[in-house]
């Protein structure tokens, strides 16, 4: 493969990468407070009885916090709900800085042994 391909798939590989470095924070305020106040884009609500439910663009309307579905396409009277009383803690996405670092380093490290390789085998020829 040429020296120039790799160097063009590089910074998409990294930007794809980057995005995996997030991890669910567990937020110690109420649940619904911190909806209301904050209006984050997707949060991770823990039920009391254990079970997980993601909701994307939360919404509190009264005693029960609301979701969008994920996919656009679906019925909008199918939206996620969980009534306040039951939601025992929320988290939110966070991007965990030193983990994207460590990562992207480690990628940029692969890609400039693969272009040492690529440059070495053509010079073999």
């Amino acid at each position: 493969m040429p020296i120039r391909a790799y160097a063009a798939a590089a910074p998409a590989i990294l930007l794809s990468m980057t995005s995996g470095c997030t991890h669910w924070k567990t937020q110690s305020v109420f649940p619904a407070d911190y909806v209301i106040a904050r209006q984050p884009p997707v949060v991770r609500v823990s039920r009391t009885d254990g079970r997980r439910v993601v909701l994307h663009r939360p919404l509190v309307v009264g005693d029960t916090m609301y979701g969008l579905p994920r996919n656009r396409k679906a019925d909008p009277s199918t939206r996620p709900a969980v009534p306040v009383s039951e939601i025992d803690a929320i988290a939110v996405r966070r991007i965990d800085p030193w983990a994207t670092v460590g990562l992207t380093l480690g990628v940029a490290a692969v890609g400039a042994v693969a272009v040492v390789v690529a440059i070495y085998d053509e010079r073999a020829d």
